[in-house]
C-alpha cells in the first residue's frame, strides 16, 4: 500500500505538491495525469525516495518512508520514457541508477564498468 498524507514539495518559491493526500492499496491501478508542471514528476520521485517531502508523509506497506534502503528495494517503477536523463553521460545515468537502487559503490563501478565496454 502506497499512502501520501498531507504532502507538500516546494523547489524555490514553487509549490510542485500542495498538500497531496491518497491511499492506493494492494491491486489496484493508480495514474497521474496532467499537463506539464502538475507535480506528476515530483510526486513519483516522492514514491521511490528520490525525493523527501517538506511537510506531510510517504510510507510504503505501512513500513515508513521510501527513502530507507529496506522500503526502496520493494519498489519498482516503470516510467513513460526511457529512464535516462539526456544532461547525463551514459556513465553517470548508471551511477545514478545504481545509487537509487543502493549498490554499494564497487559493484556500481563494476556494473558501470561492464556496461562501457558493450
Amino acid at each position: 500500500m502506497l499512502r501520501f498524507e498531507k504532502v507538500r514539495k516546494r523547489f524555490g518559491n514553487i509549490t510542485a505538491v500542495d498538500g497531496l493526500s491518497l491511499e492506493i492499496r494492494r491491486g489496484e491501478i493508480f495514474g497521474l495525469l496532467g499537463p506539464n508542471g502538475a507535480g506528476k514528476s515530483t510526486t513519483v520521485h516522492l514514491v521511490v525516495g528520490l525525493l523527501a517531502p517538506d511537510e506531510g508523509s510517504v510510507s510504503i506497506n505501512g513500513l515508513g518512508s521510501p527513502a530507507a534502503p529496506a522500503i526502496r528495494a520493494q519498489i519498482g517503477v516503470a516510467p513513460q520514457a526511457v529512464s535516462l536523463y539526456a544532461a547525463l553521460s551514459a556513465e553517470e545515468n548508471l551511477a545514478f541508477l545504481g545509487r537509487i537502487y543502493n549498490l554499494q559503490d564497487r559493484r556500481r563501478q563494476s556494473e558501470s564498468d561492464r556496461h562501457s565496454s558493450l
